[in-house]
Order: structure tokens, then C-alpha cells, then sequence
């Protein structure tokens, strides 16, 4: 790859991106950690979340230091979560995933720095939306609605990268959010309560916006199918058993099996399914059944 005069061999491009996914992925454990209690995630610096002792350079290198340490702080002894160094991975992997479908762009720098832009905002937001809908259920506009105007800012350049321009991201964009919502509304007015938040009708958007109005029924009916699927097997091997060792009634069990008497009362956040559904559509939609409606507009 040549950039500049100079010549970049591509294993270096990939191995950098790599190097990048797991400092990205790092920062993205303090976002997640950090964004949902409205907590500054510039300031202060990496701290131990059980003794806020400050954690040293040395020991916040992705991976390695969790190794290192055996995942546990150095001062108090405290475990660190092993999601920790799986979330710097996730995103290293994902980051090599981009790579790799940009390789073809390998002779045009320009072309392939827009590509790159593009997926790896995409992969960053993405998986930083899906664990915070995971522990809280909800996600945050701060991630949805700037990674939406930024999916839109990028279509202006990134055309010739990505195939998809301002007018297919804007559509995208309404189309996504707007399916989600139309669903979410009546689901309300039919089942009385709610089934999906406005945090999923934005992450739509966002979708829409980064890969255009084409992929909208792929995402909604793989994310449907797939949050089933983990919902039924969630559903078959959680539920608690209403006897005890003793034959009586294990009253809480009971208590539990009425309130998930079925796999549709089960609360569970749909925003990681969509993010999966996108993340797929991303790297597979040059292989995946393309509806001829959609491609011929």
C-alpha cells in the first residue's frame, strides 16, 4: 500500500488496526462503565472500581496486564471481571474484521481511510450500545443519536468507499427508525405496554444511517429471529423448579414461573440483536439474498 511515496506493507496496516482495536476496546470498558452513571469518562483517570485506586500505565495494557495480574487489582486484591480483556478482544477482532473487507482498497489510501472510518465507528459504537443495553436496558442518546449523524456526515465522503451515499443513508435513517417505531406503537396500543423503547427506534436509525435503507428488512427480521431463538433457549433453561428436595412447593419458584410463564413475557433488551443483525448485514450483505424491489430503486 502505497501512501505518500511510502510503502506500508498491508500485515503492518493490519496488525496496527489490531493494536488499535484493543486500546479502543479498552476505552470502551470505561464508556460503558462510566456513561450510564453520567460520569465523565475523561476524568478522572483509570481507577480500580472497588478501591478507586488509581491504576498505573503499566497495568492498563488491554489483556496483557489482566493476564499479568491473574485479574485481579494490584492494591486491593479485587477480581476484575474477565468481560474486561473479552470486550478489548471483541473489539481487536472486529476491528480485523473491517480490515480485512477493506483490503481491496488496498491501491486507493484515500479511499480505503473513508472505508476504515466508516467501519470502525460503526463496530466501536455498536459494541459499546449492545453491553450497556445488556446491564441496564437502556441506551444512551449519546451513543445512538451522535453515532446516527455521524453515520449520516460520513455518506457524504464515503460514497466511493462504501457504495452508500447521503440520499441511501438519510432513507436509511427514517426508514429504520421510523419501522421501529410504527412497531413499537403498536405493540403499546395492542398489548398495553411496551415492548420496545425509543432507545431501540435510535439505534435503528443509527443502522439505517451507516448502511442504508437496503439492509432495514434484513436487520429487523435477522434480529427478530435471533432474540427468539435466545429468548426460547434463555426461557427452557431458566426456569426454576417449583419443588424442593423435601416435595413442597418452592414458593419463589412459583412467584418466578408466573411472571415468565411464557417466552414473550420475558424482559429482555432488543438493541444487542439488532447491533448483531447490523454487524452481519456489514460483513455479509455481499453474499446474503439481496431484495430486488430494494436494489433496483
Amino acid at each position: 500500500m502505497q501512501l505518500r511515496g511510502i510503502y506500508i506493507p498491508i500485515s503492518f496496516l493490519g496488525l496496527f488496526l489490531s493494536m488499535l482495536g484493543l486500546l479502543v476496546g479498552s476505552f470502551l470498558n470505561v464508556l460503558i462503565a462510566r456513561l450510564p452513571a453520567n460520569e465523565s469518562i475523561v476524568s478522572p483517570g483509570s481507577r480500580c472500581p472497588n478501591c478507586a485506586n488509581s491504576i498505573r500505565f503499566y497495568d492498563n495494557i488491554p489483556i496483557f496486564s489482566w493476564l499479568v495480574l491473574r485479574g485481579r487489582c494490584r492494591k486491593c486484591e479485587w477480581e476484575i471481571p474477565i468481560r474486561y480483556p473479552v470486550i478489548e478482544a471483541m473489539c481487536a477482532v472486529a476491528f480485523l474484521l473491517v480490515f480485512f473487507r477493506a483490503r481491496h482498497l488496498a491501491g486507493s489510501p484515500d479511499l480505503m481511510g473513508w472505508y476504515l472510518l466508516h467501519g470502525l465507528s460503526f463496530m466501536a459504537l455498536l459494541l459499546a450500545i449492545s453491553v450497556i443495553d445488556l446491564d441496564h436496558m437502556i441506551i444512551p442518546d449519546g451513543l445512538s443519536l451522535t453515532g446516527t449523524l455521524f453515520g449520516l456526515a460520513i455518506s457524504f465522503g464515503a460514497v466511493e468507499a462504501t457504495g452508500i451515499n447521503w440520499q441511501y443513508s438519510s432513507v436509511g435513517a427514517l426508514v429504520g427508525g421510523g419501522t421501529v417505531l410504527f412497531v413499537a406503537i403498536s405493540y403499546r396500543i395492542v398489548r398495553g405496554r411496551d415492548g420496545m423503547g425509543m432507545g431501540d427506534v435510535k439505534l435503528m436509525a443509527l443502522l439505517g444511517a451507516y448502511l442504508g435503507f437496503a439492509s432495514v428488512p434484513f436487520i429487523l427480521f435477522a434480529a427478530s429471529v435471533q432474540g427468539t431463538l435466545f429468548a426460547t433457549l434463555w426461557w427452557l433453561t431458566s426456569r426454576p423448579n417449583q419443588k424442593t428436595t423435601d416435595g413442597s412447593a418452592d414458593m419463589a419458584g412459583v412467584v418466578v414461573a408466573e411472571e415468565q410463564e411464557s417466552v414473550g413475557m420475558l424482559a429482555l433488551p432488543f438493541g444487542p440483536f439488532l447491533a448483531l443483525s447490523g454487524m452481519q448485514w456489514y460483513l455479509l450483505h455481499d453474499v446474503l439474498p439481496q431484495n430486488p424491489l430494494i436494489m433496483n430503486l
